[in-house]
């Protein structure tokens, strides 16, 4: 029964240090994974082939939200499809209200 369990336990300790990467072995994947995609994009490949954007924007008489949606279907096409709504407020705008009641612009 013991040696049994003197065995696990070794073959346990010994797994786990088998299984675990040390910082240098990861560092030097990424730089290798990093340098592959470098390359592709200098020999024309495309490195993503969809792309989504989605914001807002404030300006001083408005504001306004934007959504951008690209697809690359090779290096020399694809297409873009952009749909921003915005609203602007007219120089000559002025909200009054009257007699206590809801203020409205003018």
């Amino acid at each position: 029964m013991k040696v049994l369990l003197i065995a696990v336990a070794l073959l346990t300790i010994t797994s786990t240090g088998f299984s675990q990467k040390n910082k240098k072995d990861k560092r030097f994947e990424n730089k290798q994974r990093i340098n592959a995609l470098i390359k592709q994009e200098e020999e024309g490949v495309i490195a993503y082939e969809k792309s989504v954007v989605v914001g807002g924007k404030l300006i001083n008489d408005g504001y306004g939200v934007f959504f951008e949606l690209g697809r690359a279907r090779s290096v020399k096409q694809g297409w873009l499809f952009q749909l921003e709504l915005s609203e602007r407020k007219h120089v000559k705008e002025e909200k009054v209200a009257y007699n206590f009641s809801t203020p409205f612009i003018f």
